[in-house]
């Protein structure tokens, strides 16, 4: 997936600035929505993840770990007695979250058209934040297919590097009983496409992140965590994430929308590896995870992920 044509200075003289609605429909199919299934079946929006590699039927995507921890755990497990907050060494059982994936579902475009798929399993590094799914149609058919895809980029942002993130913002769901076993529901979500400034490289972790990762001037809302993150590519060339989005602070909305204030937000570089076949992969150090057993698809492929399960 490539960008098109922009201005010279995408910031426009601002501090970060945001395509308009429209103009980047094409690299859309590769953005996912994370839902947990509720206890009254019904679909909460969590977070964004992004696919990096896809077969058909199933694909591979990268998200947040606390989209996981905090989010579908949130969910699943609503009476935890630990703090959302608490870090993952102040958990019971290592901090690892016993979440299902079964009663996760993430929702795409294929050919324009909304889809949803299932959860097969899940693998996570709370320490770096890094999350990585293997997803698979909830129903083939109507030549639903995971086609879209997006190649991972080795390269390390430096501070003044302008950027560029994509997740969804403004995640809101909606259900009704309308009688006789019927629910009705809306589902919203908003594509946001933002660029800014790398303000500080933080090769030791920051905040919630304590892998690498780097701050810039892009403000983000809740429901983008988890979306991708890149160096702006040259008109034509492809979207390469080095990352995805970590986390930012809690700011009022209307000052997250005035381009002449930076933000603060935080996105998490991807513990990339070289692969035994030469493929880049992804290295999980601190591992967690978790897999849907009545799933045939239980494990990535192995030329996309390489596996330790003991911490560095």
């Amino acid at each position: 997936m490539t960008r098109g044509a922009v201005d010279a200075d995408p910031l426009g003289g601002f501090y970060w600035n945001e395509a308009e609605a429209g103009t980047f429909d094409e690299i859309l199919d590769g953005l996912l929505a994370i839902a947990a299934v509720t206890a009254s079946g019904h679909l909460k929006l969590i977070g964004s993840a992004f696919v990096v590699a896809a077969y058909g039927d199933h694909a591979v995507a990268i998200s947040a770990a606390h989209n996981i921890r905090l989010g579908i755990a949130g969910v699943q497990v609503p009476h935890s007695r630990s703090a959302s907050s608490a870090l993952a060494e102040f958990l019971p059982h290592g901090g690892a979250p016993q979440i299902e994936p079964e009663k996760i579902r993430v929702l795409q475009r294929s050919r324009g058209r909304p889809v949803a798929s299932k959860v097969s399993w899940a693998v996570w590094d709370e320490r770096s934040d890094v999350a990585i799914l293997g997803v698979r149609l909830q129903e083939l058919g109507n030549d639903e297919r995971f086609e879209a895809q997006f190649g991972l980029d080795s390269r390390v942002p430096k501070a003044g590097d302008t950027v560029a993130v994509l997740g969804y913002a403004n995640m809101s769901s909606k259900f009704e009983d309308e009688g006789n076993g019927i629910v009705t529901g809306t589902l919203q979500l908003r594509p946001t496409l933002r660029m800014g400034k790398v303000r500080e490289e933080h090769p030791g972790g920051h905040i919630l992140c304590r892998g690498a990762c780097v701050e810039t001037t892009i403000p983000v809302f809740g429901g983008m965590s988890g979306g991708l993150a890149c160096l702006l590519p040259e008109a034509g060339q492809p979207i390469a994430p080095f990352g995805f989005i970590s986390t930012d602070p809690e700011e009022p909305e209307e000052q997250k929308m005035d381009r002449s204030k930076p933000g603060n937000s935080i996105l998490g570089c991807l513990p990339l590896s070289r692969g035994p076949l030469g493929h880049v992969g992804i290295r999980i150090e601190n591992l967690h995870r978790t897999v849907d057993p009545t799933d045939e698809f239980q494990w990535p492929p192995s030329d996309l992920i390489s596996w330790s399960l003991d911490p560095a």
